[in-house]
């Protein structure tokens, strides 16, 4: 009978503590689901506030191997992938300059994608290349 007695203290004791945590579960979960909807904002400004994903630095790294007889005339840029359009001399200039992107260690969190560059009239080439992480 003692035993009876002491078995069913022992679960009303549980069930004390399992409200007590309940309740503490309760206060808690508004502060955690904060938590969490603060790091998913921050998650998403990481691109935005990255020094080597921002626009300046990606502008800069594919200024910097650009070839000589090539331009840009088009640059669009978001955290998650730019485009680059423009002309070369040569369809060659336009490979070689998206397989120079493509090796610039400053760019590798970026795939590269480049289609065939289009030939011109005057034995120039236009160029599309793409940057997405």
């Amino acid at each position: 009978l003692a035993l009876v007695a002491l078995a069913i203290g022992y679960v009303l004791f549980l069930q004390q503590r399992l409200g007590g945590l309940d309740r503490e579960l309760a206060e808690t979960r508004p502060r955690l689901e904060k938590q969490e909807a603060q790091q998913g904002r921050w998650e998403a400004l990481a691109p935005a506030v990255a020094p080597e994903r921002s626009l300046v630095e990606v502008l800069y790294q594919v200024l910097r191997g650009l070839p000589a007889g090539t331009k840009v005339t088009e640059f669009n840029y978001t955290p998650q992938q730019f485009v680059i359009a423009g002309e070369s001399g040569t369809a060659s200039e336009a490979i070689s300059f998206a397989e120079a992107l493509r090796k610039n260690e400053a760019l590798q969190e970026f795939k590269i994608d480049a289609g065939p560059p289009a030939l011109l009239g005057n034995d120039r080439a236009q160029f599309k290349i793409y940057g997405k992480i």
